[in-house]
């Protein structure tokens, strides 16, 4: 068992505690030789959950990079700073993670979106191109009940048509279930678990562009249409980083009761 939490791994907990509304625990095992998570429900067996981020091939050397240099995929601030997420592309240099996102929230808090005095202009402007070197996308403080003091890095996201039928992914998720590349950790995973597996899928830089935008943009519907999954296969979960409402959502899928938007607490 590897102790390096992902981000993803530590999000998907908070989604699936508050789906469980006081019903279970859940904990993370780390992504080494087991699932990523551990649901211990207080009236039955317990079920495991494998994690998966749709990153395009072609975008995954920045996430390596992000993957192998960084501690979990984050970077230590301040005390006092909170938890922020950076979205970056390819000219954001790793190796200067701390000092860039450190320069970028510091720019960000001397900085009112409702002023538009010439010192306040001048800062947003200052901030707008350093981001634009430094390959950062967006960046925005969430709110985590660990309240963390780190910057969360993550590659970049989508730009395009915006789909308003949240129907039109669930040919995104058939896909993504049967993927060949993924199907031994899922057998895995439904191995490890009794009542029903779950798998948990993160949009991202493979997610076709207009799904990926109705998440950050469409914040209320869930699809309606059913899906057949695999046997062992109880529950599907999608979220998404690159959304702006806070507090994250997630859509969740359980065999015999259909779809439900989970948000963090």
């Amino acid at each position: 068992m590897s102790s390096n939490i992902r981000p993803e791994e530590t999000l998907a907990a908070e989604l699936i505690e508050s789906w469980l509304q006081g019903r279970g625990t859940v904990t993370t095992m780390g992504n080494g030789d087991t699932p990523d998570l551990r649901i211990d429900y207080t009236d039955k067996p317990a079920e495991y959950v494998e994690i998966k981020q749709d990153v395009h091939e072609g975008k995954a050397a920045l996430r390596s990079l992000i993957s192998t240099r960084l501690s979990n995929q984050s970077v230590y601030l301040g005390e006092g700073i909170g938890t922020w997420w950076f979205l970056v592309n390819e000219k954001f240099q790793v190796s200067e993670a701390r000092e860039i996102v450190s320069h970028a929230i510091t720019l960000k808090m001397f900085t009112s979106s409702s002023s538009w005095e010439p010192a306040q202009v001048e800062i947003a402007t200052t901030l707008g191109n350093f981001c634009e070197q430094n390959g950062i996308t967006e960046f925005r403080r969430v709110e985590l009940s660990t309240g963390e003091n780190r910057a969360y890095i993550i590659e970049k996201g989508h730009t395009g048509m915006i789909s308003r039928d949240a129907n039109s992914a669930i040919s995104w998720i058939v896909s993504l279930i049967s993927r060949d590349s993924w199907i031994a950790s899922f057998q895995r995973v439904t191995k490890w678990s009794k009542g029903g597996a779950h798998l948990f899928f993160w949009v991202q830089s493979g997610t076709p562009e207009e799904i990926a935008l109705m998440w950050s943009f469409i914040e209320d519907d869930v699809p309606e249409n059913n899906i057949s999954l695999p046997d062992g296969i109880k529950h599907i979960w999608i979220s998404s980083f690159l959304t702006f409402s806070n507090p994250i959502r997630a859509w969740h899928f359980e065999v015999g009761r259909g779809w439900e938007m989970i948000y963090t607490k």
